[in-house]
């Protein structure tokens, strides 16, 4: 692809490659490659050996391991002017060119890690593909932020900006010219592979950067980092202001519930509720049960008061006018604590236990103001990566309760409303909701197989894809294949045949909805103002 966009990659492959009649089979030495120009950085090393045999782990539910792998590791080492910042940027590249399939692949990182390392990289290699990740100058621990904090704890903006965006370009310049060099040829096409905040990356990729790549993958996507960030703690707002605790035992007791109640409305009893919106199940129909607890280690009785909590946890924060403004969680995201406490107190031993409603809105306003602008991917403007000739390409499990698939939904109408509606927009970007799969996979629902193929099939051969394939194995061991149907369609089972069979089932609905979407962001609406007025949070604190 080609716009106004490619001019920093073209500036970056300017000078790296001679004429290719004098190439000569690869060698992966250091002295092999040349420091790339890079726009707004510099090279400050370049190191590469062979490796050989190797094996990487991989995702459960998500990515399976890469063995006997034979690579070229290339590691450069970059900084940004005034940043005092250090960028590794990793490529692995097939070392026998004749297992080069041609592409290129970079890929993101998850939690608060700008990249995930091996288990990516293995993947890609081991399929043909030259891979790339940065690190992005800070650690790849996904579950810390602590990084964010300079010694002073104000914010290391230079670090925030390469984890929001710069060091995800710096990864693809970067990875494509060391490919080049090494192969003695640019890439065919290029691609992004990423979920969750690799999600999130690719999002940020095909609204601000769209011609670096051709195809970009990219399944449950934190789009509004900061809406996450905070909106996981609201169930423990809840029981803080509501004065009941509700063991994690008693939310996932209710999950177990609701999938029970409502498995068969599909027509099928097989532990995956194929339309969640169809299922009317609340909290009040477990009130009175009794279930062992381990975390207890007695057994609990749920009561009106702890259902009156699960329900306001689903229903999630609203306005004073009732309307719920991001969606309830049943359960705490794992990673919000470390946003409440390095974000937006800048205190590592801060108790959050004291957070109340009036605290919520007051840092839900902080985060979004202070930074959102640099976190969110939520422009719902993608006529650029329409011009550039690009796709992009999302699935996201409807079980999913670290980043709700509702957000990705939001959206996608927000596009659509922007754009002309689903038909318009399925013509570059496609939606896929997974029924039963949690976050980036696992769960009773079939998972996509092969949703990275079905991508390049649709950038390279015009295979736009209607459904993506999908398996699972129940709780019999048998294998379960399903097609995960193209928003806005559903799976609906037909009635006769095996329905462990994709082809016992169908995809129904209109292929051209034009909703009207909640086009202001109802947090933004109530909560714009929210900062400015406050003076604090009522614990010896400011919003600054």
């Amino acid at each position: 692809m080609h716009s106004t966009h490619g001019a920093l990659a073209m500036l970056a492959l300017a000078g790296t490659i001679s004429a290719q009649d004098t190439y000569t089979p690869p060698k992966c030495t250091s002295s092999t490659f040349i420091p790339p120009v890079i726009p707004g950085a510099e090279v400050t090393s370049i190191t590469a050996a062979p490796q050989h045999n190797v094996s990487t782990d991989g995702m459960p539910g998500m990515l399976p391991g890469a063995s006997s792998l034979d690579l070229c590791e290339v590691k450069v080492h970059l900084t940004h002017p005034n940043a005092n910042d250090d960028v590794l940027v990793e490529i692995w590249l097939p070392l026998n060119p004749l297992d080069w399939n041609g592409r290129f692949q970079a890929t993101g990182g998850g939690g608060y890690a700008t990249g995930l390392g091996p288990i990516f990289l293995g993947h890609g290699v081991g399929s043909g593909y030259a891979t790339s990740m940065t690190d992005g100058g800070h650690a790849l621990d996904p579950f810390s932020l602590t990084w964010v904090l300079n010694p002073d704890r104000s914010i290391n903006w230079e670090l925030l900006r390469n984890f929001a965006t710069r060091s995800l370009v710096d990864q693809i310049v970067v990875g494509k010219l060391i490919t080049e060099q090494y192969y003695g040829e640019k890439p065919h096409h290029s691609y992004w592979h990423g979920c969750s905040m690799g999600g999130r990356q690719g999002y940020m990729i095909a609204q601000k950067y769209p011609d670096l790549l051709d195809g970009i993958l990219a399944n449950a996507p934190a789009i509004k980092l900061t809406h996450a960030g905070v909106g996981g703690f609201w169930p423990q707002v809840v029981m803080k202001e509501e004065g009941v605790r509700v063991p994690g035992c008693v939310f996932e007791h209710f999950i177990k519930r609701w999938v029970e109640t409502c498995d068969e409305l599909d027509g099928v009893n097989d532990g995956v509720v194929e339309d969640p919106d169809a299922c009317d199940f609340t909290a009040g129909g477990i009130v009175g049960e009794k279930i062992q607890c381990e975390e207890e280690g007695a057994e609990v009785e749920i009561t009106k008061e702890m259902g009156d909590v699960l329900k306001k946890s689903h229903e999630g924060p609203t306005t004073p006018l009732g309307h719920a403004f991001y969606t309830g969680l049943y359960m705490e995201g794992s990673l919000t604590e470390q946003f409440f406490r390095v974000m937006l107190i800048r205190d590592l031993d801060f108790n959050s236990s004291k957070i109340g409603y009036a605290d919520f809105m007051a840092l839900w306003a902080q985060a979004n103001v202070e930074f959102g602008w640099l976190l969110n991917a939520e422009d719902p403007d993608l006529r650029p990566l329409q011009k550039a000739g690009g796709k992009l390409l999302t699935w996201h499990g409807l079980m999913d309760y670290i980043i709700p698939a509702p957000n990705t939904l939001s959206y996608r109408k927000r596009v659509e409303f922007e754009m002309g509606g689903s038909k318009a927009v399925n013509e570059f970007y496609r939606v896929f909701f997974a029924p039963g799969v949690g976050h980036c996979g696992l769960g009773a629902g079939p998972m996509p197989t092969n949703p990275f193929e079905q991508l390049v099939d649709w950038v390279e051969k015009g295979e736009a894809p209607e459904a993506l394939e999908a398996e699972a194995s129940n709780e019999y061991g048998e294998l379960v294949t399903r097609d995960i149907c193209l928003y806005p369609r559903k799976s609906k089972y037909m009635g006769v045949g095996d329905p462990k069979r994709a082809s016992s089932w169908t995809c129904e609905g209109a292929d051209d909805v034009l909703d009207d979407p909640d086009v202001v962001d109802q947090s933004t609406d109530f909560l714009g103002g929210l900062k400015d007025r406050l003076m604090g949070l009522g614990m010896g604190l400011r919003i600054s």
